[in-house]
């Protein structure tokens, strides 16, 4: 009973802190919020660069 509560605890803190870490990220543009939690968007930007040098490779193979 008394783990449960706890964990129900520590969850309901990280979520708290990570709701403040991506508010307080949004206020300042901080660089080190985008380093820690990358937004969607990064990440599609990310993926689609990738994307982009697997086409150039194959390119250079089809030559």
């Amino acid at each position: 009973m008394l783990t449960s509560v706890s964990i129900t605890l520590f969850v309901g803190n990280f979520m708290e802190l990570y709701i403040l870490m991506v508010v307080w990220g949004e206020l300042a543009g901080s660089h080190i919020h985008r380093f820690l939690w990358r937004k969607p968007e990064e990440q599609y930007m990310a993926k689609r660069s990738k994307d982009r040098k697997v086409t150039k490779n194959s390119g250079q193979r089809a030559h």
